[in-house]
């Protein structure tokens, strides 16, 4: 055993149990109006849950503030047995208690203070967020830090784990158990699970929201689906919210959205690196979902065989000899599927609104906006099927999930893709699907992180091929899983035979990497010219972003509600007396030009740049659409993204058999 668990027990033998105080008096340090700021475990004499102490005991008395806040006060870095950082640590689970929780860290430095990286701020570049974590019971066996909730739940400023304190991680961390209830992260870090961080099984209606977030190093069972941030298996959800978070080395399927049909669905600004599987694993059933000005690295490239995962990704049985093999697609960033039809032939949707029953939903009102995102896998990643295809590895997996077995005419796939054939042609389908929007992928190469994965694990894209290899059966070991990015001195995870295991409670200070980087088309990529991906990395363009956030999603909304991607917007609803194209302004122009034209009917528009040579160089618009006047702005870049040079450029508008042509300027 460890030092630092040597010290930790000879605290806990000379304190009481926590619950057996008077935790209002003993653990409370201050009262501010409705705040309670909580003792640690250092401050209670090495007393773990002083937590779930003063709310039990807050429970129980009744009478809780409607605004109760349960703040736990930040520490400074240093070793574990040095009593700077800040520790929460369970010797028991917080149960149910029948009304809303919330629970924020304190912030380091004050209200004005300027954000120099992820969480770190220039008052208070020591600060260190306080830790929640499992800790052991009275008797020195293990305890995970578990949650458990039927109201509403907000976590805020603050690390979290399941883990505990002797080297292992729980299935999960928050465990819904209420219908209908919000659950908040807000700037959160979430390390360390063998499945998810949150899970809603049982209970339908979760509405969770997610800010300024970071989860990692989700690498702890031995399985290809476990390692990620939210699952419900058998209840449909009402909302997910994601925003400018972060999602490093996690092996698994990261958001689970099942058979099921949210009523929203929104990741915007978001980095995805070194995710191994599916990112938005579903049948492809989702009515509403917004995916943009998000940063894909490395992520979603497990291979897939086909019939593996049916359970979760399709509701045909690969073993039915009557189904159809060729159904099964590979499971892209963006997945998509016809909506299940009843007996009578009419689509429907499985929606927490109408559960346990189902709600009619037409296929032309689904709405799906999918732009201004970015993409990249190393090389390397997109080789593993073709590797286990020359190997002859069926993978005993399929015995386990139920795929085809023993079919030579059948082969390992892919996942490193956008979209399967089956979504790109519901995309391309404007008649049957007018609101599905497949905008601008940027995939202009590796982002050049200012301080990515392999500047801490050298070999990463090696051992994330492994994982890629390894996961396709389902004998894979402990030995075998995808290794966590930490700092060197402070490895943890199943697959190091002489970690230190209190290393899992002890998160890397500042981070381990930073996700910023100088790749010049994803810097300008983002909506209205912002980076791509989680602006945490680029705190000067996070502050610049928040003043025009709600404008943001109200353009989101509009091009959502329009069926049109972002940089088209519909700017009167008026049927004008003809068609029509204006000249672009400002012209000329040094970084963006707007384009205005309207429509007299219903038509099939397409607007495309030309050089002066009569080359394609962006397609701005191709798309249905309605009757009215719109605007389209084009940000002087190729299909590729790449800035163009100045120069002449011509732009056509075709509508139908209408075509009309316009000249610009670009002067850089």
């Amino acid at each position: 055993m460890k030092r630092l668990l040597i010290l930790l027990c000879a605290l806990v033998l000379g304190a009481s149990a926590g619950w057996a105080q008077n935790p209002l008096q003993d653990y409370v340090l201050e009262v501010r109006g409705d705040t309670l700021v909580i003792a640690d475990f250092f401050d209670a004499g090495g007393v773990a849950s002083t937590l779930g102490a003063v709310i039990q005991a807050e429970t129980d008395a009744g009478n809780v503030p409607e605004g109760r806040v349960y703040m736990l006060h930040a520490g400074t870095n240093g070793t574990l047995e040095s009593g700077n950082q800040a520790l929460y640590l369970f010797d028991a689970a917080i149960p149910e208690q029948g009304r809303p929780l919330v629970i924020v860290g304190e912030r380091c430095g004050g209200k004005d203070a300027t954000v120099v990286s992820f969480g770190v701020t220039d008052e208070a570049p020591n600060c260190r967020p306080p830790t929640i974590a499992g800790f052991q019971d009275q008797s020195n066996n293990p305890v995970y830090a578990v949650i458990r909730i039927d109201n509403d739940l907000t976590l805020k400023n603050l690390y979290f784990t399941s883990a505990h304190s002797q080297g292992q991680a729980n299935w999960s961390m928050v465990e819904v158990n209420g219908d209908n209830i919000t659950v908040v992260f807000d700037n959160v870090i979430g390390e360390h699970n063998r499945w998810t961080w949150i899970n809603a099984n049982g209970n339908p209606g979760l509405s969770l929201y997610v800010y300024d977030s970071y989860f990692l190093n989700a690498t702890d069972q031995p399985s290809r689906r476990n390692g990620g941030v939210y699952d419900a298996v058998d209840v449909p959800t009402e909302l997910v919210w994601v925003e400018n978070s972060t999602h490093l080395q996690n092996q698994g399927m990261q958001y689970k959205f099942r058979n099921f049909a949210p009523s929203k669905v929104v990741f915007n600004h978001n980095t995805f690196v070194n995710c191994a599987g599916q990112l938005f694993l579903g049948f492809g059933y989702l009515t509403h979902m917004v995916v943009t000005n998000n940063l894909f690295v490395n992520s979603n490239y497990q291979p897939y065989y086909p019939g593996l995962d049916y359970s979760e990704m399709y509701s045909l049985d690969p073993n039915d000899p009557n189904t159809d093999l060729s159904a099964f697609q590979p499971h892209g960033i963006i997945n998509l599927n016809y909506l299940p039809k009843d007996e009578n032939g009419n689509s429907y949707a499985i929606t927490a609104s109408a559960w346990p029953g189902t709600q009619p939903f037409n296929e032309a009102d689904r709405k799906i906006l999918v732009d201004l995102n970015g993409v990249y896998w190393d090389p390397m990643l997109k080789t593993i099927a073709d590797a286990l295809n020359q190997n002859g590895v069926e993978g005993d997996v399929c015995e386990a999930d139920g795929c085809v077995t023993g079919r030579s005419d059948l082969n390992w796939t892919s996942q490193a893709i956008l979209a399967n054939e089956r979504t790109l042609a519901m995309f391309a389908d404007d008649a049957q699907f007018p609101y599905l929007v497949w905008g601008t992928w940027y995939e202009a190469g590796d982002p050049q992180f200012i301080k990515g994965p392999e500047q801490v694990r050298p070999n990463v894209v090696q051992e994330l091929y492994n994982w890629g290899y390894n996961s396709a059966s389902s004998g894979v070991t402990a030995e075998q899983l995808l290794p966590k990015i930490r700092m060197e001195g402070n490895e943890a995870g199943n697959e190091i035979p002489d970690e230190d295991p209190a290393n899992w409670i002890n998160y890397d200070w500042p981070l381990a990497v930073n996700l910023a980087y100088t790749n010049e088309t994803y810097l300008n990529g983002g909506y209205n010219g912002f980076p791509l991906g989680d602006l945490n990395w680029f705190p000067e363009q996070k502050k610049a972003w928040l003043a025009q956030r709600d404008a943001e999603y109200a353009a989101i909304e509009a091009a959502l509600n329009a069926g049109v991607p972002l940089a088209v917007k519909k700017v009167a609803a008026e049927i004008p007396d003809n068609l029509y194209l204006e000249q672009n302004y400002p012209n000329p122009f040094k970084r963006t030009t707007t384009i205005r034209f309207a429509l007299d009917a219903p038509d099939n528009v397409e607007l495309v740049v030309y050089d002066l040579l009569g080359r394609r160089v962006a397609t701005l618009l191709k798309e249905q659409l309605s009757a009215g006047v719109y605007e389209v702005t084009w940000d002087a870049r190729d299909e590729g993204g790449r800035l163009v040079s100045s120069g002449v450029y011509f732009y056509t508008l075709k509508v139908g058999s209408h075509t009309e042509t316009r000249q610009m300027v670009l002067q850089r």
